[in-house]
């Protein structure tokens, strides 16, 4: 009798967050011209169906990789941010709100529209009392000292709903002045269900802040060191991200998802490990599925499904898709970044600023089954590189069921990704790249691109060669394609950055 009142206690506890509607609207983009698909659209889970419509034309608030948002009660918008500037529903600002993450990066970027940096902000509920919001945010600051990009300050700010719905920003408390990883800022639900669990991951070591937010307070740093040393360029690009269970803490890197046991009761993480996944390039989004089984990946332009509990005989490891293609306008679609609707599908943004989004319709499926699609979703405004931050608000994959999919479904086998035929690295690259080919290519060069597809070098290739070292000296920093000669359609991308 005493395990069943627990398991329903833990039931009830939860109920809040699985009944309100705090991700029902996904506000995204930038700029302030709708006939050439700029400006701020919506991607909407009310009304029983996911719908996409233009919101707002509006210049100086761009709303993707830095920002975050929060609907109330009824699905709606209450409040954005971009980490220069806390706005309502309608785009205003409220009291207390501008300057939101003060430094030198907001003083040179805000005025164009947003703070670089990924994962930066969060806005969590405050489940005991809806008129408080917490919004958590970092910054994120060249130094020189450390030839890096570090955080220094690490904010909990407290909004307040007032009655006539109007807000302002209470109070803003620094949890830390530690050097720290810039943004991957995420959160999931204390094992109460009446706080969150939220972190930040120190620069150069293997240590955690780990803080509790929630009940009218704020606990912490707790202090924990664990897994590897970190810097900003190892876990560059990477997502963050609590399984549904609250059971693992993952987070993407160049080594491969480092994955921890989290006991979401007492905020300890345990279990270290790495997994790898083939043709690392560029580690960017990271989601598990609504079941915690699997954790997709990618890496810009591969996406991969990891099984935390393969079978015998089963790969812990399958590559689902490969996209790298231009738009209509000629800009590339890539994967970027990755969050459980309240659907329970996976959306996908496309690691650039353009409009389409992607979808894994059965997460929970293994392989193939999980039916990606590409393209899913063509947004009315294109889209600022990746999606604004969520919490984990999927808890044990709570799903509404009754929201219907409104969109064309293709979800047919793509082919062999073209990147299995080749293999770049290091990717960045500074003065040399390495470029690995499969068995039996008959290839006789390789040509390096640049956006415009202008061919900038050729390399020759011997019969039978499988690797080539190709001299980058002479070509400026940027986004460049690597194919075989006269094969533009089988082009991997290759940064180069120095």
């Amino acid at each position: 009798m005493k395990a069943i009142f627990t398991i329903s206690t833990i039931l009830l506890f939860f109920l809040p967050i699985s009944a309100q509607r705090y991700d029902y609207q996904w506000p995204m983009g930038y700029g302030s011209n709708f006939a050439l698909d700029f400006g701020i659209s919506m991607l909407d889970f009310n009304d029983q169906n996911v719908n996409a419509y233009p919101l707002i034309e509006i210049d100086g608030f761009h709303l993707g990789e830095a920002g975050s948002f929060i609907c109330d009660e009824n699905g709606n918008v209450m409040l954005m941010t971009n980490n220069c500037k806390v706005v309502d529903a309608n785009f205003q600002t409220i009291s207390g709100g501008d300057t939101l993450t003060p430094g030198y990066t907001h003083d040179n970027f805000c005025y164009m529209g947003s703070f670089p940096s990924l994962q930066a902000t969060l806005f969590l509920p405050e489940f005991s009392n809806d008129s408080t919001i917490y919004l958590i945010h970092n910054d994120a600051l060249l130094s020189n000292a450390h030839q890096n990009v570090i955080s220094r300050v690490f904010y909990a700010s407290t909004i307040i709903r007032r009655s006539d719905q109007t807000f302002y920003l209470k109070e803003k408390q620094l949890l830390s002045e530690e050097i720290m990883v810039p943004g991957r800022v995420t959160a999931g639900i204390h094992a109460d269900g009446d706080k969150w669990w939220t972190f930040g991951r120190g620069y150069g070591t293997d240590r955690f802040y780990k803080f509790l937010v929630g009940a009218d307070t704020i606990q912490g740093p707790f202090i924990q060191d664990i897994g590897p040393e970190a810097n900003t360029s190892e876990l560059d690009g990477g997502q963050a991200a609590f399984s549904p269970n609250m059971e693992m803490l993952a987070l993407n890197s160049r080594w491969g998802v480092l994955l921890f046991d989290f006991d979401n009761a007492t905020g300890d993480l345990g279990n270290y490990r790495v997994i790898p996944y083939p043709m690392m390039e560029y580690a960017r989004g990271l989601v598990f599925s609504p079941d915690s089984r699997f954790i997709y990946v990618s890496t810009a332009d591969n996406l991969y499904q990891i099984d935390l509990n393969p079978q015998p005989g089963e790969e812990q490891v399958v590559h689902i898709a490969y996209v790298w293609e231009p738009d209509e306008t000629g800009w590339p679609i890539g994967i970027g970044e990755m969050f459980i609707g309240p659907d329970c599908r996976i959306y996908v943004a496309p690691a650039t600023s353009t409009y389409y989004i992607h979808a894994i319709h059965q997460p929970n499926e293994k392989g193939v089954a999980c039916q990606f699609q590409k393209k899913a979703i063509r947004m009315p405004t294109n889209l600022l590189f990746r999606f604004p931050n969520l919490p984990m608000y999927r808890f044990n994959g709570a799903c509404d069921p009754d929201i219907q999919w409104s969109f064309p479904t293709s979800v047919a086998p793509e082919p062999e990704a073209a990147a299995t035929m080749l293999r770049v690295y290091p990717n960045p690259a500074r003065d040399e790249v390495v470029v690995e080919l499969a068995d039996g290519n008959g290839y006789q060069a390789l040509q390096i691109c640049d956006l415009t597809g202008r061919v900038v070098r050729t390399y020759a290739l011997e019969e039978g060669q499988r690797q080539l070292h190709l001299d980058l000296s002479g070509l400026l920093p940027g986004l460049y394609f690597v194919s075989p000669e006269g094969e533009a359609g089988k082009a991997v991308k290759l940064v180069i950055s120095r």
